[in-house]
């Protein structure tokens, strides 16, 4: 910054902080809009997703993952959110644990995730499914987000989500 100023021809940092203050503030107003674009579409998707449930009852199930209860090959999700389910037990924060840790370790298709329902750690893999990602945890207990979702979060959000929730120990 202070090469910045001194070419600035009298200007002060003061006018070189507002500026780009001015501008974090129209890429922040412009990730929002972005966001807000994404969820519209995840909200649409859902509703869409919901409508074809009713004809099976079930949304599918990733391949080689496990199934219900019922011996079904497909899992029933909840939304916990507009971008978050969870199935087989899986609590909606152990979920949302689940879409932060997949976030904060780049993808990762194996990580170890904590349940604040449970106050355990658990080994999770996960994989894509079509236009989601799929987490299992080997113990029934699944997670599902959409790819986009993943995209439209910000490392900013990572903070905000890990300085207000329990991530564990």
């Amino acid at each position: 910054m202070s090469s910045l100023s001194a070419a600035g021809c009298g200007s002060s940092d003061g006018g070189n902080n507002a500026l780009a203050r001015e501008q974090q503030l129209r890429q922040a107003r412009s990730d929002a809009a972005r966001a807000q674009r994404q969820d519209d579409r995840i909200k649409q998707l859902e509703q869409q997703t919901r409508s074809n449930k009713g004809q099976s009852g079930q949304a599918p199930a990733p391949s080689g993952r496990p199934s219900t209860s019922t011996g079904s090959s497909r899992v029933n999700f909840s939304s916990c959110d507009a971008n978050i389910a969870a199935a087989g037990g899986a609590s909606c924060a152990f979920a949302e644990n689940t879409f932060y840790e997949y976030f904060v370790q780049g993808g990762a298709s194996s990580m170890t995730v904590y349940s604040p329902t449970t106050g355990r750690t658990y080994s999770v893999s996960c994989g894509p499914n079509g236009a989601n990602i799929v987490c299992t945890n080997g113990q029934g207990a699944a997670t599902r987000f959409s790819q986009n979702a993943i995209g439209a979060y910000s490392q900013a959000q990572a903070d905000k989500y890990a300085a207000t929730h329990n991530l564990g120990p």
